[in-house]
């Protein structure tokens, strides 16, 4: 298990991470992971556990269930993409391109056609409807052209120090690229990531030691906010969700990794898919250093949330296939027959939980009385399906598809701030804010004038309740 190529290095950097806790401004939250992304100490040892656990355990049968649990992963949740809003448990569907190059990654490990192909539609299925560009050009234009030219390469010596010297390289290059590009002002999604790289530089310039020690697992946060003039005051220009889209990480796997846990963060963010290459079977080289590179250049882009960095996990390891077991280990089958019902359980428990809650949200919101009447009142979903119930309904308004409804909006703002002086928390708290906030800006989204005045009069007890959480 040790011999594993993720699992010293996870254990290690949990351990530098670990040891550096009590010294970070929240030490609690950098052991147990902020809240925004889950990443922190404990999350580190369950990686290495991951890792340690395919290499000590996975035989053939225990790799292939991985693999195909993967991949049934990503096809489900690009399925939920389908769903009507209340039901749809999942907000943004870019994160599914991670999960789709996750299966592609492990089942082209198992090294049968089948296998293959399979991963190949699970990916042009996840990439699809993840609607992500940036993985779609980068799977196109780099992962894709890398795969045939190291297979012309076939068993050349320079092969895999080259390919793992990429996997090193493209990580920098990518940020320096996203940097050029958006300071020069190509595309807004651009801009804004190489703003955050600015915010994040004159973080790193006001505590130079965070350099090599890091601020804690959760860090960027702190960071975003109090160096935000040096990234503008608004990151996404006029787009309605700058206070929820910009300040839960760096945007950036490796800089995230950097500001949580210093120069080894960074040296284990850097190393990761170089490692995967310099372990990679023959076989699979020219398929480990794709994925590789596809994996170091999105992760400067797109970060990855903790439900998608675990079969991002697998798939490495899948890859970095030496030693490979070649006997199951003693009980997998009870473990694996166990860990199925398990997670059957689990899905069904999720399915009936997120199918009461949406079908009371759908009845609210297609019949709405004064107040939204009916309309869960879960701290967690119910929350955040407020917040999302009233973008939902604006983002039309705002791009001219569609004429406000002074009832609806009364309803739905009503709701909000009723939930608001109920059970306080930074959704409901974002969803009073926001309307308001945009309706001021932009007439076309205020409802006849009694209405919005009584609306606009709930403007400043919500504004002093979010800044009362932040």
């Amino acid at each position: 298990a040790l011999r594993a190529p993720l699992t010293l290095p996870l254990v290690a950097l949990g351990i530098w991470s670990l040891a550096l806790a009590p010294t970070v401004e929240f030490p609690w939250r950098s052991l147990l992971g902020p809240p925004q992304t889950g990443q922190g100490v404990l999350a580190l040892f369950a990686w290495a556990a991951i890792a340690a656990a395919i290499a000590a355990c996975a035989g053939p049968r225990a790799r292939a269930i991985l693999a195909w649990l993967v991949a049934a992963g990503a096809v489900a949740a690009s399925l939920t993409h389908f769903l009507p809003e209340p039901w749809r448990p999942f907000e943004v569907p870019g994160y599914f391109a991670w999960l789709g190059i996750a299966a592609f990654g492990a089942l082209a490990a198992l090294g049968t056609r089948g296998a293959f192909r399979v991963g190949l539609g699970v990916l042009i299925v996840s990439l699809a409807v993840s609607e992500n560009r940036s993985a779609i050009g980068i799977v196109l234009g780099l992962g894709v052209p890398l795969y045939f030219a190291a297979r012309a390469c076939g068993a050349s010596a320079w092969l895999r120090p080259a390919g793992a010297l990429l996997a090193v390289l493209l990580a920098p290059l990518a940020t320096a690229a996203v940097w050029l590009a958006g300071r020069n002002g190509f595309g807004a999604s651009i801009e804004a990531r190489a703003r955050i790289n600015d915010v994040m530089t004159a973080a790193f310039a006001d505590r130079p030691s965070s350099l090599l020690f890091g601020q804690g697992w959760g860090g960027s946060v702190e960071a975003l906010f109090r160096h935000l003039p040096s990234g503008a005051d608004r990151l996404y220009g006029d787009s309605w969700d700058v206070p929820v889209r910009d300040f839960h990480s760096a945007h950036s796997l490796v800089l995230e990794f950097w500001v949580s846990a210093g120069l080894p963060g960074l040296a284990l963010a850097l190393a990761l898919p170089a490692l995967v290459v310099a372990r990679a079977r023959t076989r699979d080289l020219p398929l480990a250093i794709a994925f590789a590179a596809v994996f170091a250049t999105l992760s400067v882009l797109w970060h990855q949330q903790s439900f998608n960095l675990g079969p991002t996990i697998v798939a490495l390891c899948a890859l970095a296939g030496k030693p490979w077991n070649t006997k199951e280990c003693a009980g997998s089958r009870i473990v694996s027959i166990g860990g199925s019902f398990a997670i059957s359980a689990a899905l069904l428990g999720a399915a009936i939980w997120l199918g009461q809650y949406g079908w009371r949200a759908h009845v609210a919101r297609a019949s709405p009385g004064a107040c939204l009447d009916g309309f869960p009142a879960d701290p967690g979903r119910g929350d955040l399906g407020l917040r999302y119930a009233i973008y939902g309904y604006t983002a039309p308004i705002l791009h001219g598809r569609q004429t406000p409804d002074s009832a609806r909006i009364a309803a739905l703002v009503c709701a909000v701030d009723r939930a608001l002086a109920a059970r306080p928390s930074v959704h409901t708290a974002l969803a009073a804010v926001i309307y308001r906030s945009e309706a001021f800006a932009v007439p076309a989204l205020r409802p006849d004038g009694a209405t919005f005045d009584a609306i606009a009069a709930g403007w400043r007890p919500a504004l002093e309740t979010l800044l009362g959480l932040a």
